[in-house]
């Protein structure tokens, strides 16, 4: 017996009631990797440092670097390396990561700005750097919607203010990448080369299963909920038009209830 129109939008509370007890199970997985993997393959490492010495003559230089992912994802983590120079003793850390858009290297304002400051993880890595400074691991939480195989530059720069006889650097590593630094503070950038450690770990928001509303892998009563929101709000999902009209409306609703009944 086929399921009504309206027995959709009827399950509505029901739903809502399901979702609030439902914890998302999507797993957190490695979404980006640049490649440098572990210390021992800091072999380099690049000035990130809105405070430099002045006694050392260094100028203020930030880096950035690209990434993208192959799916929409939530980045909800970022790992890297880095070393303090020259006295190697680390005060507390205050960093701030930037995201930039992409014109051939980055471009314009960051369209997300994290002042993580020191809520971050560092750990001694064990691995000195030129026999002398230590490299420590970071990794810091943030939330930033990627878009699918869409280029973006993230900076990653440490404040040290409270520092006085050291410089943040970024362990990179001398292979060739696509590293940019700026010394304005990402108003204008050139291209270095190189290639920071960075890891991005996320949560996949978007795939292609018709139906699949709310991009939990499944078509099931969890899809109701927001796919009721897309036809009040007139709003568009491709995976949620599915008679490929153009439009998320009532036209949709018999589609989607063919795909819930052979859920």
């Amino acid at each position: 017996m086929p399921v009504s129109s309206k027995a959709i939008f009827c399950s509505f509370i029901a739903v809502s009631i399901c979702c609030f007890f439902t914890t998302d199970s999507r797993a957190q997985t490695v979404v980006f990797d640049n490649g440098v993997g572990a210390a021992a393959n800091v072999d380099d490492a690049l000035q990130s440092d809105a405070d430099p010495l002045p006694e050392n003559n260094n100028s203020v230089e930030i880096a950035a670097d690209d990434f993208f992912v192959t799916a929409d994802t939530e980045i909800t983590t970022v790992e890297w390396f880095g070393l303090y120079a020259i006295s190697n003793t680390p005060a507390v850390d205050d960093f701030v990561i930037r995201i930039y858009a992409d014109t051939d290297g980055p471009s314009g304002s960051p369209i997300a700005t994290f002042n993580v400051g020191n809520d971050v993880n560092r750990n001694n890595t064990g691995v000195t750097f030129m026999f002398l400074l230590d490299v420590f691991q970071y990794s810091a939480d943030i939330s930033f919607a990627a878009a699918a195989n869409t280029t973006y530059w993230l900076s990653i720069d440490a404040q040290s203010f409270a520092d006085n006889n050291d410089t943040w650097f970024w362990g990179t590593n001398s292979m060739a990448g696509n590293t940019h630094t700026s010394s304005d503070i990402g108003n204008t950038w050139t291209p270095f080369g190189q290639t920071t450690s960075m890891v991005l770990s996320g949560v996949e928001t978007m795939n292609n299963i018709p139906g699949d509303i709310n991009c939990d892998g499944e078509v099931n009563l969890l899809d109701v909920q927001p796919f009721v929101d897309l036809i009040s709000t007139g709003g568009f999902l491709d995976k949620a038009d599915l008679n490929k009209d153009g439009a998320v409306d009532l036209l949709d609703v018999d589609p989607f209830v063919a795909l819930l009944a052979g859920a």
